[in-house]
């Protein structure tokens, strides 16, 4: 018998707490959502449910504020709801955080103990920002908001009570996309930088065909190549915006990677993503870039929302806190 491709590709093992905590959160999920259908109201809530499991024993915070950032005149861009989480002993600077979800589920509730965790693990101010989503905002309606809410930070920091220092851009999964897009856009721009990026197991391409995509794309990982496919078209169903790099970062040149301040990226192993990570480190290296590369074995997608309940998460969210202060001391040394 002549042997395929797909038959040399060989399943990593999940690590024991990593079945538990799914067997686990399943066990308390009462209802799931039809990714067949484009989200609504009632999908967005049962979302929340969804991740409401995860979100518990919240970390303690010396304060925690609403406001909003961003929107324009032109209407272009809305004011993006936004949050403020200061730990104790905070130290100068601020992470700059926009939650994942497919660019059409999720919001500041669903991300609250990661962002609680991130910020009294850094001892850095986190601000959270929530964007317009998709499909009823397809490309660029998120990517503009979290563009406008970026600069309203950085413009107006005393107006909104925000700590001093410098910042950092973090987001995960298409949060990172997000992110990435942001920093794109600025740097083309000419406009502030923040001192790096945290970059966590971010949608940065649109092959579906990939070795991660093909080993760990169906729900027993919790993220689907199905739901993938469905999320990049809510996102960008227009196709002539498939080619920019702002919305697909890895359709970005050497050019445009060069001029990107330095990155954390994160990969989970058992992520059909886990190869878009890697595309991009490799992208980055070509360009003769050193950017720092971590891939937690035997984890899913979407695993730093797990920090009460995996050592894996917490352990993950310590390295990204010692990036995104080492980011900060070397623009303080420049």
């Amino acid at each position: 018998m002549t042997s395929t491709t797909d038959d040399l590709l060989v399943r990593q093992p999940m690590t024991a707490e990593m079945r538990a905590e799914i067997d686990r959160a399943r066990g308390l999920w009462k209802e799931g959502i039809d990714y067949r259908l484009p989200p609504d109201d009632q999908a967005r809530k049962i979302d929340e449910a969804l991740h409401a499991v995860w979100n518990v024993d919240q970390p303690a915070m010396a304060s925690v504020r609403s406001f909003e950032l961003g929107g324009n005149a032109e209407g272009t861009a809305a004011a993006c709801d936004a949050v403020l989480y200061q730990p104790f002993d905070a130290v100068a600077g601020i992470i700059f955080y926009i939650h994942g979800g497919g660019w059409a589920l999720c919001s500041l509730q669903t991300h609250e103990r990661f962002m609680r965790y991130l910020a009294q693990t850094s001892r850095l101010a986190v601000v959270g920002i929530h964007y317009r989503l998709a499909p009823q905002h397809p490309y660029p309606a998120a990517l503009t908001d979290v563009i406008a809410a970026y600069r309203d930070l950085v413009a107006n920091r005393e107006t909104h009570g925000l700590p001093a220092g410098a910042m950092v851009v973090a987001g995960d999964s298409a949060g990172a996309n997000l992110a990435l897009g942001l920093m794109l856009h600025e740097s083309a721009a000419g406009m502030a930088m923040p001192a790096g990026g945290l970059l966590f197991y971010g949608a940065f391409g649109l092959d579906f065909q990939t070795q991660s995509h093909r080993l760990y794309g169906t729900d027993d990982y919790l993220l689907s190549t199905f739901q993938m496919g469905q999320f990049w078209y809510w996102y960008v169903p227009d196709a002539k915006d498939r080619e920019d790099p702002l919305a697909v970062p890895l359709h970005a040149n050497d050019v445009q990677l060069r001029d990107l301040p330095p990155l954390f990226l994160v990969a989970a192993e058992l992520d059909p993503l886990a190869d878009d990570s890697r595309r991009l480190k490799t992208k980055l290296a070509a360009a003769n870039r050193n950017d720092q590369f971590h891939i937690e074995r035997g984890v899913v997608h979407g695993f730093l929302q797990m920090t009460a309940f995996l050592d894996a998460a917490r352990k993950v969210t310590a390295l990204a806190a010692d990036a995104a202060n080492d980011f900060l001391t070397r623009t303080l040394r420049t």
